[in-house]
């Protein structure tokens, strides 16, 4: 019975490492397919970073390349583990057949045994695809590391392109809006001219003529000063408004500090408080 389990584990320790034809479909082993795993994976994520934009970025894809070399890694934490139980159990198989009695018939008939040679040999292989395991799971962690690098790379670069394009953008804002304060109260004043109002005519050059033009000294005078104090204005708001961001995040950062602070009052009275509890039940057992 010990040697037909004993060679039954033994030839799947040596099936484990072996190629497998099933039909005309040839498998590797198992862990050359973890090893081939790798390397496809980490082939794909240089194949996505050359071939899509940099300022493109596809969280499924990246997902999945991890998720493709987590799998790896765990699968070979399952199968470390099956390798370790097979150890237990043929060295138990091989202590029970070297403290057997030498008398006995089994004991003979087992060392006699030609195939009993793999069942010895078993522990080495073991050994061998522990290590090699581990290698393989050392190699997927840098593996894994160096696709994080890769993908944090290209994330970093699409941020500063996304950073770069809304400055980009902001400085197109501030033309726009440099351009609107300067010709809004131009525009407001060619319009407001254009109408028949009562007493525009003393700036008429000569007032009975309704078809007169304006003064040019009297119409630079006053489109000079509402253009200054339309900027004035401007410049007034946006510095009201800045003084108020500031005080606001001044404010908010004066209630986190007091309530830390307080936070941490708390902590010391009830630290205070447990000591002098434990002090005096220390007392009361003492009395």
């Amino acid at each position: 019975m010990i040697y037909q389990v004993a060679l039954l584990i033994a030839e799947q320790i040596e099936n484990f490492g072996k190629k497998r034809d099933i039909g005309d479909v040839e498998f590797l082993p198992a862990l050359d397919i973890f090893e081939n795993e790798m390397v496809s994976v980490l082939s794909d994520v240089e194949k996505y970073v050359d071939t899509t934009k940099p300022s493109l970025v596809e969280f499924k894809r990246e997902r999945k390349f991890l998720h493709r070399l987590s799998d790896v890694r765990s699968e070979l934490v399952m199968i470390l583990y099956v390798l370790e139980q097979q150890k237990v159990i043929l060295e138990d198989l091989l202590n029970d057949t070297e403290d057997c009695d030498p008398n006995c018939l089994e004991c003979r008939w087992l060392g006699g045994t030609p195939k009993w040679d793999l069942v010895e040999n078993a522990r080495s292989t073991l050994r061998q695809y522990e290590e090699r395991i581990k290698k393989i799971d050392g190699d997927a962690e840098q593996i894994e590391k160096a696709v994080q690098d890769i993908l944090e790379l290209k994330r970093t670069y699409s941020s500063i392109k996304d950073a770069h394009s809304s400055v980009l953008l902001s400085t197109a804002v501030i033309g726009f809006t440099v351009i609107t304060v300067v010709f809004a109260p131009l525009t407001f004043l060619t319009a407001l001219f254009a109408l028949k109002i009562n007493g525009f005519d003393k700036l008429q050059v000569n007032g009975s003529d309704p078809d007169s033009p304006y003064r040019s000294d009297y119409m630079g005078g006053i489109f000079v000063s509402s253009e200054a104090l339309t900027i004035a204005l401007t410049a007034v708001a946006v510095i009201v408004s800045l003084r108020y961001i500031r005080s606001w995040d001044r404010l908010e950062e004066e209630d986190l500090k007091k309530e830390t602070v307080g936070k941490g009052k708390s902590k010391a009275c009830n630290d205070e408080l447990g000591s002098k509890g434990g002090a005096g039940k220390s007392d009361l057992e003492s009395q």
